[in-house]
């Protein structure tokens, strides 16, 4: 039977001690015979080697904490300018999901993070005095700095000049805020400021800047984008009405926000109607508002354009004429066609918005016309 057993031996058990049980009972040994020293021990130090006088009265005793290393501490090189602002009170957050690289914002500024090694041991102790705050008077007595860890990293920082806006553009876009809202809409992947705050990688102020220059409101506590259905047909709006003359209210000058929230349908909010007041328009000083050409045309064009994947130049600018409020040429052309003198009374009702006094008026009936009128004796303005 035994042709067919095999033996194996015993194995041997090692009784020698691991590396960590040999490295543990060393720090015993050593933490058993080390003396702690007293200011006594101190005191007898600093008179041998002649410094006794040349010390303050606290004296600080660097000893490592029983739990070393603990590892909740990371060093961060600060700019500066960021140190100043810390100092001021600001705060600083890290933000970015799992999967992004760090980035640490304060209040209005977005800074990069990359972590550097160091050819140097920094020892970190939280509680360290530096000599200003280090008591010199009165007798000597001694105080304990706990060495809490060891870094060989640390946090360096970049400023970043120009924040990435794709991820918040990205979320807005979920759910826009379209024209038939009131009857079909959800706040499912919609964010308030701060729920954005918790996505993109931006300060406060750089996100409230970026958002000034987006066609976003806040609609129901969120921020809502609008949409090309919700913006073409509200602006489509404002344009007949500028050109509709049973609404006298509603002038490219002089605008204000009752006069549009009085001819405007119910699902045109009154954050959108601050939206165009505040982005397409000017304030005066009298506290109502002047369309700005150049924001408006803008957005008109690109209504047009996203219509067209293919469009030559002249087309271009006759349909976009078309789009725009009529002009105060065709306006005189409609007039003069209808009534070829006409009074500086009674033309300047249909100028008023546009000219402040009669010198005004003669200045832009000598620009529009080409100078092709005359004043005649009973003071009345012909055109040929």
């Amino acid at each position: 039977m035994e042709l067919f057993v095999k033996r194996t031996p015993k194995p041997k058990t090692d009784s020698s001690p691991t590396a960590f049980a040999t490295e543990r009972q060393a720090r015993k040994i050593v933490s058993e015979g080390y003396k702690v020293p007293t200011l006594d021990d101190v005191t007898t130090l600093l008179k041998v080697v002649r410094e006794e006088g040349n010390v303050k009265a606290e004296v600080q005793r660097l000893q490592f904490t029983q739990k070393f290393p603990l590892h909740d501490y990371k060093l961060v090189m600060l700019p500066k300018e960021l140190l100043n602002s810390i100092n001021a009170g600001d705060k600083l957050v890290f933000r970015g999901l799992r999967q992004d690289e760090v980035v640490l914002c304060t209040p209005s500024s977005s800074y990069a993070v990359k972590e550097v090694e160091s050819s140097n041991s920094m020892l970190i102790m939280p509680t360290l005095k530096v000599e200003s705050e280090v008591k010199d008077e009165g007798e000597k007595f001694l105080s304990v700095a706990p060495i809490n860890s060891i870094a060989f990293q640390y946090l360096e920082l970049q400023k970043i000049p120009c924040v990435s806006l794709y991820r918040l553009r990205e979320l807005l876009h979920q759910n826009t805020l379209n024209w038939d809202w009131m009857e079909n809409d959800s706040q499912e992947e919609t964010y308030s400021a701060d729920m954005l705050l918790d996505h993109v990688q931006m300060s406060e102020e750089e996100l409230k800047r970026a958002l000034a220059n987006m066609p976003v409101v806040e609609h129901n506590g969120r921020l809502r984008w609008l949409s090309y259905d919700m913006t073409d047909k509200f602006l489509n709006m404002i344009v007949e009405a500028f050109d509709d003359i049973n609404l006298p209210s509603v002038n490219i000058t002089h605008l204000t926000a009752a006069a549009l929230r009085a001819f405007l349908p119910e699902n045109v909010t009154d954050a959108v109607i601050e939206w165009f007041l505040a982005k397409m328009c000017t304030k005066t000083e009298s506290g109502d508002y002047n369309v700005n050409p150049e924001p408006f045309v803008r957005i008109r064009a690109a209504q047009l354009l996203r219509a067209f994947s293919k469009l030559e130049m002249s087309t271009f600018e006759k349909l976009l004429d078309e789009m725009l409020p009529v002009g105060i040429q065709m306006e005189l052309d409609v007039m003069f066609s209808m009534q070829k003198l006409w009074t500086i009374e009674e033309i300047s009702p249909f100028l008023s918005d546009i000219c402040v006094d009669e010198r005004a008026i003669d200045i832009m009936l000598c620009g529009i016309l080409c100078c092709m009128f005359t004043y005649s004796l009973d003071n009345r303005v012909s055109c040929f």
